[in-house]
């Protein structure tokens, strides 16, 4: 079990981290080496507000025993990364996040201030994840948009869509890999063409 009361003491680059777990678990599909991999949206208490913002690794053999594996991403400039999804394209690995930054004078833990969407990289699923040169995902639209997902299509493309609040979902949009990010880009279908 991954319990949210017990400080995880979590390695990350050499270092040693205290580590509370707070949400949004993201198990990987597939085994790898014989292991599940859990992502956890979690709080590096070593760390500052506003830089404290984490993601804890559980590996488990049978998806019911979860132990702590190490942290895959711990980054300056956010106080959370919520509601993970790891993936693998052409050997590198990507982790999406949501990002928020809170008032770092507010008592609020959750006082958020500002929330964006943002795709780190790594040459290993167990990263660590860095940012690219553009890691933000943006789209051209004027409606708000947090919670980003990635499915691959029954054609083979993949497909991102975010969430926008009350009015549902915005997209799909195809992804397309630069080097330095990922861009969405609008897909115009014609009737009955398959995605």
């Amino acid at each position: 079990m991954i319990d949210s009361q017990r400080i995880y003491e979590l390695e990350y680059e050499g270092s040693t981290h205290p580590v509370r777990i707070l949400a949004d678990p993201y198990i990987y599909p597939e085994p790898i080496d014989g292991y599940y991999y859990c992502y956890v949206n979690s709080f590096a208490l070593d760390q500052t507000k506003n830089n404290r913002g984490c993601q804890a690794m559980f590996r488990s053999s049978d998806c019911l025993h979860w132990e702590p594996y190490r942290l895959a991403m711990c980054t300056p400039g956010i106080d959370r990364g919520e509601t993970s999804q790891v993936w693998e394209k052409d050997g590198k690995w990507y982790l999406y996040f949501g990002a928020c930054v809170v008032d770092p004078d507010s008592k609020d833990d959750f006082a958020t201030v500002w929330y964006s969407n943002f795709v780190y990289c790594a040459d290993s699923f167990q990263g660590p994840f860095r940012p690219m040169d553009r890691s933000k995902l943006t789209v051209n639209t004027d409606r708000k948009y947090y919670i980003f997902k990635r499915v691959v299509s029954s054609g083979g493309r993949e497909l991102g869509c975010f969430f926008s609040g009350n009015d549902g979902l915005l997209g799909p949009y195809e992804m397309k890999y630069t080097g330095e990010g990922i861009d969405l880009l609008p897909i115009h279908s014609e009737k009955g063409e398959s995605l």
